[in-house]
């Protein structure tokens, strides 16, 4: 059996992956196709939640922004030089910012433009013959650091330590009036028998002056 080869993409979006709101930079690169015409303009459209923030390397060519009440939506690539004719590469080098949807993947269709009026829409699903490149965000959080000490301050100013501290101070509290009250006892009975002793002592005195 022959395996049909797997479509090219010559719309591109490098690295592929990126940190949920991560703020950096990110290539495009096209490719002219056409032996006898060269590409004069390449159109993006950015995924919901992207922010432009800025362009680095436009090769010589001219941006353009197409801006919405959220921002701009749609960045256009124009060409002072066209790409072309014959087989061509050319790369931009931009900055954008990522939402914070940690497992989205965002797709960003492409139009390219032809000075003959041939249009290639790079807006088709992965594995199709024009597909639009996509870019994976990750899937841990945004700062990609871990809680740590949660449990260990809970224990020395939380609940459970304030409950131990009065448990302790009302057991000390009870032992305390327990030997106050076995003091008193001891006192009162030796004064009961003292002054039994001394009534006893007058009642004999009084029968032998009798």
């Amino acid at each position: 059996m022959l395996l049909a080869p797997p479509a090219l993409a010559h719309f591109e979006i490098k690295p592929r992956r990126g940190d949920p709101g991560d703020a950096r930079s990110f290539t495009f690169s096209i490719e002219n196709e056409e032996s006898k015409a060269s590409t004069v303009r390449f159109d993006v459209q950015l995924p919901a939640g992207v922010a432009f923030l800025g362009a680095s390397s436009l090769g010589g060519w001219k941006l353009q922004r197409t801006a919405t009440t959220g921002g701009p939506r749609t960045i256009s690539f124009r060409a002072r030089k066209p790409l072309g004719p014959g087989e061509a590469t050319q790369e931009f080098v931009v900055s954008l910012r990522l939402p914070k949807a940690p497992g989205a993947t965002l797709s960003f269709k492409g139009v390219q433009t032809y000075d003959n009026g041939d249009k290639v829409r790079w807006i088709g699903p992965p594995g199709s013959s024009e597909p639009a490149p996509t870019v994976r965000i990750s899937t841990h959080n945004v700062t990609g650091k871990a809680i740590t000490g949660a449990t260990s301050a809970t224990g020395a100013t939380g609940d459970t330590g304030a409950t131990g501290a009065t448990t302790t101070q009302s057991a000390d509290k009870s032992d305390d009036d327990d030997g106050i009250s076995g003091g008193l006892i001891a006192i009162l009975v030796v004064a009961g028998i003292a002054v039994i002793g001394g009534a006893a002592y007058l009642f004999s005195r009084s029968r032998r002056g009798t």
